[in-house]
C-alpha cells in the first residue's frame, strides 16, 4: 500500500500477489521465523534477516534441510573446523548459497564449559567453579563450615573424565576382538566332531526324524 492510494470504491479489485521464495530459520537466532527472500542469496544474508545469531548459538555447525523441487528432501551441513578464525567463518557463510524452501537451523554451543570444576553433594554452595592450574579440593571446600550438617567424614568422591578412557572398549568387546575368531572356529570344530561321533561311533542317523 502507498500513502497516496485512494480509498476503495465500489467495484474495485484488490490483487494480492503470491509469496515469493522463502526460507525457514530456526534455532539460536534472535527472530526465528519464515522469511520471504528479497534478493538474499547467501547464508550470511538470510541470517541477517533473522537478526543475527545469539551468543549461545554456534556458526560452526549449521544444518540446512533442502527440498529438491518436486523430488525429495535432503540434509546439508556446514561444518567449519574449530581452528578457523572469524574471518574464515564469515567467508564460509558468504559462500554458502541458499535456495527457496531451505530450512536453516542454528545449533546451540556445547552446554559444558572448559576449565571448570563442579562441586556437588552435601555442601552449602554447590555449582560450577573456575578451574586453575594446581587447584586442590581445599580451594573449593576450605573448612568444615562449607559442609551441610552431619556430612559423611570418611571419604569424598572425585569424578574425572579422561580423554583416553572415552576411546577404550568394554572388557567384553576387548575379549571378542582378541579371541572371537578363534573361539568361533573352536565351537564349529567341536560341533563337527560331535556330529561324526553320533553318526559313525553310535550308528545313529543325524537326519532321522524324532
Amino acid at each position: 500500500m502507498h500513502s497516496g492510494t485512494l480509498r476503495l470504491e465500489s467495484g474495485d479489485t484488490v490483487l494480492v500477489p503470491p509469496i515469493g521464495a522463502e526460507v525457514n530459520i530456526e534455532g539460536m537466532v534472535r527472530r526465528p521465523a519464515i522469511y520471504e527472500l528479497n534478493g538474499e542469496r547467501t547464508l550470511a544474508e538470510v541470517l541477517q534477516l533473522a537478526g543475527g545469531v545469539l551468543p549461545s548459538g554456534t556458526l560452526r555447525h549449521v544444518d540446512v534441510e533442502r527440498v529438491q523441487a518436486h523430488e525429495s528432501r535432503t540434509m546439508l551441513r556446514l561444518d567449519i573446523p574449530e581452528n578457523n578464525n572469524q574471518e574464515s567463518v564469515t567467508q564460509a557463510l558468504v559462500n554458502f548459497q541458499i535456495q527457496d524452501g531451505d530450512k536453516i537451523k542454528i545449533l546451540p554451543i556445547l552446554p559444558f564449559a572448559e576449565k571448570t570444576v563442579y562441586l556437588d553433594g552435601h555442601v552449602f554452595r554447590p555449582g560450577k567453579y573456575a578451574y586453575q592450574d594446581g587447584m586442590k579440593v581445599t580451594d573449593l571446600v576450605k573448612s568444615y563450615k562449607d559442609l551441610l550438617p552431619e556430612p559423611y567424614k570418611q571419604h569424598a568422591e572425585i569424578i574425572r573424565l579422561i580423554r583416553e578412557a572415552q576411546h577404550l572398549k568394554a572388557p567384553s568387546q576387548r575379549f571378542t576382538d582378541k579371541f572371537g575368531t578363534g573361539y568361533t572356529y573352536a565351537i564349529l570344530s567341536m560341533s563337527l566332531i560331535m556330529f561324526f561321533v553320533w553318526w559313525l561311533g553310535r550308528g545313529l542317523s543325524p537326519f532321522a526324524a524324532i
